[in-house]
């Protein structure tokens, strides 16, 4: 797990993030689970459809202690299978599977089974008309037949959760996507997803530049301020590592030039009314790309110690750096061995509304692959952020208003600041809890096992001599995923990534929902900042906190052979 860093405002900054989580944020559903019983043995099973090597399951028997096992799979009926033997009707069982698919491993959500219960689950969704080939654009209706169910859905392939769009109405397709969608009732189990994907052939609803030869995709841009800003006022840069780590600018025509200390990338900057957009080579590594309103950003390239140039970055802290009183904000990507990985972020601060969509395919067929960030405008954003965070959040949307909203490790929230104690009490009360009980988490690597000793919380799993380790946080290493939460061998870290998702989010108490976005946030303490732009964000993808990666949650997109990616500039 790579975190997510929190700029550090110093005069010179050596490194950015390099977006190489080697996890897909936007995938298909390939696996479909339940619950059947037979006499007193229920069996809990996992099918998948596509090439699974193991599956781990990790279940409770009517909220006892965890029981994690590695599934068998049954050549009879193709699938991966637990029993639980002696249950009895009435017993609840609560059940969620760590499964791989190629390099990664995955971690689903949880389900729950009631044994004797058959009508505990929600009828699948249906969706018409059926995905296909489609020559002109299709109105598609979703219907469950479970009475006052609720449907929600997403249109980019990804699976929905609590925070996704309830359906109201039918939905134009006027492009290709996926449609998924999962139904929801009070008192019963979540329905299975259905998906639909649908390809139309007509007329593309976006063209892309013209891909010149040698380069690997083309970035290009829409002006959608609705006239607050015009092309000749709309400025974007891109600053990012080559194959020998050299920080370069890129010039529209796709050629990289590395940065020379004593300059500045203000004259790195394009207005959008002097090209088309940008061609992006086939490596470009820690990548940001940068949109500043009105005139160029003025960040210095500076030389360190050893020789190298590195990037003094917008020091959103101090009120005398030469863009603190501008309009900006950025994406970041990666783009290597014909793959991609971008995504927008707030893990710093929101400045302005941008989406971006990724087309995928060679450079005279291509069709969109997922879009992410945020379309309402400045105006609505700031609005709403002020009327539905708690109190204490408020004032994040107004310290640096009108231009930008800050996140709580900028604003307020570090160890003696107004709000520094935020996170203390339930960073205790955990550290208190897992002193009598065991805290369990999944990663890639295996299931954990934890217990606090002292200040340490100690985990180990199954077959494996060693202990690993993990120190109690303070408040602002949970903000930063810093210090206790960024240390130690990359079992270590992998874990401490869990652990600081799982503050975030308010679900480290109750260990069985670190993987269920429909536990999260639910209540304080939590990073209601990131809440926000998750509720806000296009099939509540964003990066609201340094690892809001953890269990898929963030607005990468990652995709194979990039073509291109769009980008909406709103205000």
């Amino acid at each position: 797990m790579l975190r997510k860093i929190p700029s550090v405002f110093t005069a010179l900054i050596i490194t950015v993030v390099l977006l190489l989580t080697g996890k897909v944020s936007v995938y298909a559903a390939d696996y479909t689970s339940g619950v059947t019983v037979s006499g007193t043995t229920a069996t809990i099973w996992f099918k998948s459809t596509v090439n699974t090597s193991w599956v781990d399951v990790h279940y409770t028997l009517n909220s006892g202690i965890q029981q994690n096992f590695r599934m068998t799979y049954n050549n009879t009926t193709a699938r991966y299978e637990k029993n639980i033997t002696n249950v009895v009707n009435g017993n609840i069982i609560n059940y969620s599977f760590t499964y791989n698919n190629g390099t990664p491993a995955y971690n689903t959500s949880t389900f729950n089974y009631t044994v004797g219960d058959n009508s505990s689950t929600v009828a699948t969704p249906s969706i018409s008309p059926s995905g296909g080939s489609y020559t002109a654009a299709q109105n598609v209706t979703i219907n469950c037949a479970t009475s006052g169910a609720t449907i929600r859905y997403t249109t980019d392939g990804s699976t929905p959760t609590a925070s996704s769009q309830v359906y109201s109405g039918p939905i134009s397709v006027t492009s290709s996507k996926t449609i998924k969608a999962i139904a929801t009732a009070s008192g019963m189990n979540d329905s299975q997803v259905a998906s639909a994907t649908y390809t139309i052939n007509g007329s593309q609803s976006t063209n892309l530049i013209p891909l010149n030869s040698g380069m690997q995709m083309t970035v290009q841009f829409n002006n959608n301020t609705n006239g607050a800003w015009n092309n000749s006022q709309i400025y974007v840069n891109i600053i990012g590592r080559n194959q020998s780590g050299q920080f370069c600018t890129i010039a529209p025509n796709g050629i990289m030039t590395p940065c020379v200390s004593g300059q500045n990338a203000a004259s790195y900057f394009y207005p959008l009314s002097s090209m088309s957009g940008f061609q992006i080579p086939s490596y470009v590594s820690s990548g940001r790309l940068y949109i500043s309103m009105g005139a160029p950003l003025n960040i210095a390239f500076n030389k360190a110690a050893d020789g190298t140039v590195g990037i003094a970055y917008p020091n959103i802290e101090n009120p005398s750096d030469p863009s603190y009183k501008s309009y900006f904000d950025w994406a970041e990507f990666a783009v290597i061995n014909g793959q991609i990985w971008i995504n927008t972020t707030q893990v710093d601060m929101f400045g302005l509304p941008y989406t971006v969509e990724l087309f995928t395919g060679s450079s005279t067929s291509y069709s969109s692959l997922a879009k992410v960030g945020i379309t309402e405008s400045r105006d609505s954003i700031f609005s709403e952020f002020k009327s539905q965070v708690p109190a204490q959040f408020t004032s994040l949307a107004t310290q640096q208003a009108p231009y930008r909203i800050l996140a709580p490790i900028h604003g307020g929230f570090r160890s003696g600041q107004t709000n520094g104690t935020y996170f203390d009490s339930y960073i205790n009360s955990i550290w208190n809890q897992y002193t009598t009980s065991n805290f369990v988490v999944t990663i890639p690597q295996g299931t954990f096992t934890g217990r606090v000793f002292g200040t340490t919380m100690n985990l180990t799993r199954q077959g494996d001599y060693q202990v690993y380790h993990v120190n109690k946080p303070k408040g602002d290493e949970v903000w930063g995923g810093s210090g206790a939460l960024a240390t130690g061998n990359d079992i270590e870290k992998a874990l401490e990534a869990q652990i600081c998702a799982a503050f975030h989010r308010h679900v480290m108490d109750n260990a069985v929902n670190l993987n269920n976005p429909y536990a999260y946030y639910q209540t304080g303490a939590a990073d209601y900042f990131s809440k926000f732009w998750h509720d806000h964000s296009l099939n509540s993808r964003a990066y609201g906190f340094c690892y809001d990666d953890v269990n898929d949650q963030s607005s990468t997109i990652h995709g194979v052979s990039p073509r291109g990616a769009v980008i909406n500039i709103g205000w």
